[in-house]
């Protein structure tokens, strides 16, 4: 299968970005920071053009290295205040994988959760986390961010199965750029819709409460009903995760008080909804705030 391509990550290997030859794509991430001071020379550049060419996912990333993951996101929040801030639209990830030429293995995980806390503390809700395939399979259910897979082997299938929202799945050499540049295919657009802070029209804002973020990407608990499911079966999920839930649509969807929050009984909201804890049954009924 050939997959359409949703949008392009950049950084300074790729010289000045051709815009003229992106317009069909409506994702730019572009590289921001490494360690504690490294800034990618491109960085403003590309933010830039991809604001003024009106992309409608814009994207920074920043290499998380071994030294002080507190340091290292408060590196990357200042960037973000150098560039004119976070907009509408915009998102940030970090990176987390192997230093190929320090030969250096991933930091661990904790490092990835405590930048994730710094980053989450000042732009709630606006931060997901990037790695390859197994190293997402090895820390499954480990962060409930939004995850962005590289994987060039069956992309769809990996990233369904791994609740990504976003996809890396090739590298290729373009006319005008100066290296070859990697494509993404966007999994689960709601998903980055959240991200990037734009409303989501669907919720009715008198009926339906707006999640509010906690520490480990988590927030408030609700249970549902599978239309589809003969055992109508509650089920408990938590909006901070991104995944998809099964097939079937959701029937009701209440809070902790039983009291029904709003109708989605449509694909969107599905989506939007998130999904249940990847692994487990779900936790007893109660007052579950920040239980997962």
């Amino acid at each position: 299968m050939t997959l359409r391509i949703d949008g392009i990550d950049v950084s300074h290997h790729q010289g000045e970005i051709p815009w003229d030859r992106t317009d069909r794509y409506e994702l730019v991430i572009a590289k921001a920071t490494q360690g504690r001071s490294f800034v990618d020379r491109q960085c403003a550049a590309n933010l830039t053009a991809a604001r003024a060419r009106g992309v409608r996912y814009r994207g920074l990333y920043h290499f998380l290295d071994w030294s002080d993951p507190g340091r290292q996101a408060a590196h990357l929040l200042e960037t973000v205040d150098d560039l004119g801030g976070l907009l509408e639209g915009e998102h940030l990830w970090l990176d987390w994988e192997s230093d190929g030429p320090n030969h250096r293995p991933p930091p661990p995980p904790g490092f990835l959760r405590d930048a994730l806390d710094v980053v989450n503390a000042r732009h709630p809700g606006r931060v997901g986390w990037y790695t390859y395939r197994s190293l997402a399979k090895a820390h499954r259910g480990s962060f409930g961010e939004p995850l962005w897979l590289a994987s060039p082997a069956d992309p769809v299938r990996f990233a369904r199965e791994l609740g990504a929202c976003l996809v890396q799945f090739d590298q290729l050499g373009a006319p005008g750029f100066r290296s070859p540049i990697d494509v993404n295919y966007i999994v689960d657009r709601v998903a980055l819709d959240m991200l990037c802070g734009y409303p989501l029209p669907w919720l009715p804002p008198a009926t339906a409460p707006t999640p509010t973020p906690k520490p480990g990407g988590l927030t408030d608990m609700f249970r549902i009903k599978l239309a589809d499911d003969p055992t109508n079966t509650e089920l408990l999920i938590g909006c901070g995760y991104y995944q998809h839930i099964a097939d079937g649509h959701i029937a009701a969807v209440y809070d902790l008080a039983g009291v029904p929050v709003v109708d989605v009984n449509t694909a969107y909201a599905k989506h939007f909804i998130g999904s249940l804890k990847p692994e487990g049954p779900p936790p007893p009924t109660g007052n579950l705030a920040g239980a997962w």
